[in-house]
């Protein structure tokens, strides 16, 4: 499995090249599933920009599932077949919390055994993908966990742990937390992105 992880997206045109050179095929024939926890009108309209930064990019069959909804597996979208699994951002406590409530880790997991599959993700969703969560809990501008989740295992696509929006003043906050772990953290900036493949990662801008 191919993993695209990033900070807030395809913000710029390195990364956007980057991305479209790992697509199995032409941008207009790939679908992705767009995965999101949408409650607010603010987070509609992210939905909508997420949406539009994919037709950017000449992919247009976008399926969407809500991670509001009950559960996954037993869903319309659950059956189909997508070249992208795309995992937006948000708070990272109750993301992590809803994907395994509509058993949505457990598609994810399958999905990620097949040739060619991509999983690209921002923020939130760039955390999730590796061993734990520990990062959006870490520092000056950690998540809140309204949740008081305890069990802050990710997904585990990847033993690398994502730092999305790192700026240079938090610099001494990553070194902290990368003294304290026994797994490798990739910060990214708002302009970066790193793309995982066979256990290799490359950090790209």
């Amino acid at each position: 499995m191919k993993l695209f992880l990033t900070s807030i997206g395809l913000p710029n045109k390195k990364i956007r090249e980057a991305f479209l050179a790992i697509l199995p095929k032409e941008p207009k024939l790939c679908s992705v599933l767009l995965i999101a926890y949408i409650r607010t009108k603010e987070e509609e309209k992210f939905l909508i920009f997420l949406k539009k930064e994919m037709t950017k990019v000449g992919i247009t069959d976008i399926y969407f599932f809500n991670l509001k909804k009950e559960i996954f597996a037993e869903t319309t979208e659950s059956k189909k077949t997508y070249d992208i699994i795309y995992m937006s951002g948000g708070s990272t406590f109750e993301m992590l919390e809803r994907i395994r409530q509509t058993k949505v880790d457990s598609f994810i997991k399958k999905y990620s055994a097949r040739k060619n599959a991509i999983y690209f993700a921002l923020s939130a969703g760039s955390i999730i993908a590796g061993p734990n969560i520990e990062t959006a809990g870490w520092g000056s501008e950690a998540d809140d966990n309204p949740l008081n989740l305890k069990n802050l295992t990710g997904l585990k696509l990847t033993n690398l742990a994502i730092f999305p929006h790192f700026k240079k003043r938090l610099e001494k906050e990553v070194t902290a937390f990368q003294n304290k772990v026994t797994y490798p953290i990739i910060p990214l900036t708002d302009k970066q992105a790193v793309l995982i493949e066979d256990k290799k990662y490359k950090v790209i801008g």
